[in-house]
């Protein structure tokens, strides 16, 4: 028995090291989904996504596991034929064991973000793992007669079983953590409330929207500190547990404000933060339909936005983007007035007169210069060196309204401007090979970021280029949004690079409706082709737009950073 348990040991070494490789695989996407099931199920009906669970490797062991269960139960096929699969499968996993190791030199194994919680997901699913192997190989020692039995006949069909469907057993274990995350996160949620009953004199504003809601909150946070003493959310930190471990770890006496950045994927989502936060101002930039996927209705998206403004207390304040078409026709509805407390409600605009408004907005060369004005009469004009266009416009104001609201004049709020940086500012401006402008809009996307950056383009005179993957989440809206997306494309740019297949034919069709030549919307994925492809067609004087996560080589490449 030692001798079988030895030489399996030292046999499936391999296979063993190749599922541990998938545990960090797969813990990697739900961290990157937040443990959302909604965002976890809609990855997979991307291209990306079809492609982890129906590509070849996958389907051709699958194939070969059926016809190993055939061939076993069928005396006409003699255990002969079944040792060579069997050899063959241990022949595969030999060759995959040898690629990851090439993977591991050349530091492209995916894994997640070491913390508490994929730590115990991964000890969790290696425990599983051994106690397949080892029940496997306990069962099969009942039957088989020696170890090459067990490895060259039995075994290996175990081995493919668990390969083929290793998604799902580990998927479920991170399910079967979900109610202690569960009571985790409550507990933590009710450490924060806690400490923040603690402060009843910080004034909490919260801050939310399906865009625009970190750059608000940084514009906002500078713009303050010029007179208040500022605590705000960090980068990524607009959960439940990220709003509460940063409240229970840095809150502490001596804050005047509290400025709290805050994200949701589900109704309720919003109103679980603001009974943990308490906001006596809410700032809503804007709804679309990002995460329609996730949400399942542009109404519930609005819905769920809304809970913000519908927590305030009566002597709260609701400053609103009245730029977006979808808070206009809310806040002029009836039905949704009812629902919100609060007394004052300040209606931003860059477009039109409002309750606080823009005028002579004139962007150019890095610098946005405006006029702003209130219904109270009161002027002053901006200047602010910042990358972006309207939509970065629309969360400036948002931020001064908000100021203006606790008490500083429109000249103090201006002075306080100039403190604003470039590198605050969600997209950058850098130069790359050959003198290209690349403009760093990498950090999200959505269909009104990528509308507004194309917008932005037309500032440029020379070729215009924009590089960007399909936007994911959008539910029944994404051929529509995506089409309107080419149309654009094909009105402002020269040349477009898609990098996922997702609805590549609906900006493409968008783009080509618009004037563009089918030949200068491509898809490519590699990041050293789109890399040769720029430099081949463009110069000094020309503009390479980067929307989304793109390849993270093809940013190395066009900006000659090395490793």
């Amino acid at each position: 028995m030692d001798l079988i348990i030895l030489s399996l040991i030292i046999a499936l070494l391999p296979w063993f090291l190749l599922q541990i490789k998938a545990i960090f695989f797969w813990v990697y996407v739900w961290q990157l989904k937040d443990y959302h099931i909604g965002r976890f199920v809609a990855h997979f009906s991307t291209q990306k996504g079809k492609e982890i669970l129906l590509n070849k490797v996958r389907f051709f062991k699958f194939l070969i596991l059926l016809i190993y269960i055939i061939a076993y139960n069928n005396d006409d096929l003699a255990s002969f034929w079944i040792f060579f699969i069997s050899l063959g499968v241990l022949g595969i996993y030999g060759l995959e064991f040898l690629y990851t190791l090439y993977q591991i030199a050349k530091k492209k194994i995916i894994k997640p973000v070491f913390n508490l919680k994929t730590i115990v997901l991964i000890f969790a699913a290696t425990v599983l793992l051994i106690a397949y192997l080892g029940l496997s190989v306990f069962f099969l020692n009942q039957y088989y007669n020696g170890v090459l039995n067990i490895l060259f006949y039995a075994i290996p069909a175990f081995l493919l079983f668990f390969d083929v469907f290793s998604g799902v057993f580990f998927s479920l274990i991170v399910l079967m953590f979900q109610p202690l995350t569960v009571l985790y996160r409550n507990y933590y949620i009710s450490k924060a409330k806690k400490k923040m009953a603690k402060f009843p004199e910080m004034t909490v504003i919260g801050i939310t929207g399906s865009y625009g809601k970190s750059s608000t909150k940084e514009f906002l946070s500078e713009i303050l500190s010029a007179k208040f003493k500022v605590f705000k959310t960090q980068k990524n930190q607009n959960s439940e547990m990220g709003i509460s471990t940063h409240i229970i770890s840095n809150l502490e006496a001596g804050y005047d404000i509290f400025i709290c950045e805050m994200g949701a994927y589900h109704k309720g989502g919003i109103k679980m933060l603001t009974d943990i936060v308490n906001p006596k101002i809410g700032i809503l930039t804007g709804i679309n339909q990002q995460h329609l996927a996730t949400f399942g209705s542009q109404e519930t998206i609005t819905n769920t936005k809304f809970e913000l403004i519908q927590s305030l207390p009566e002597n709260g304040i609701a400053i609103l983007n009245c730029n977006n078409q979808i808070i206009k026709n809310e806040i002029n509805s009836k039905e949704r007035l009812e629902k919100i407390s609060a007394r004052t409600l300040v209606k931003c605009s860059t477009k039109e007169k409002a309750d606080i408004w823009i005028e002579k907005l004139n962007i150019q060369n890095g610098k946005i210069n405006f006029t702003v004005k209130t219904t109270d009469n009161e002027s002053e004009n901006f200047v602010l060196e910042l990358i972006g266009g309207q939509n970065i416009v629309e969360n400036i104001l948002l931020a001064i309204a908000c100021a203006k609201k606790l008490g500083m004049s429109l000249a103090e709020i201006s002075k306080a401007c100039q403190n604003i940086k470039p590198e605050q500012s969600p997209t950058k401006i850098l130069r790359g090979i050959n003198d290209i402008a690349v403009i760093d809009s990498t950090y999200s996307s959505n269909p009104d970021g990528v509308l507004a950056a194309l917008d932005y383009l037309t500032l440029y005179e020379g070729k215009r280029v924009i590089v960007m993957p399909c936007i994911i989440e959008l539910g029944n809206q994404a051929r529509t949004l995506h089409q309107e997306i080419g149309k654009k494309i094909g009105q402002v740019c020269d040349m477009a690079i898609i990098t996922t297949k997702d609805y590549f034919n609906e900006i493409r069709d968008g783009a080509i409706e618009e004037g563009m030549a089918k030949d200068k919307i491509l898809f490519l994925e590699d990041g050293a082709q789109i890399f040769q492809k720029i430099k081949d067609n463009c110069g000094a004087d020309d503009v390479v737009l980067l929307e989304s996560r793109v390849p993270q080589i093809l940013i190395k490449m066009l900006l000659l950073v090395k490793d």
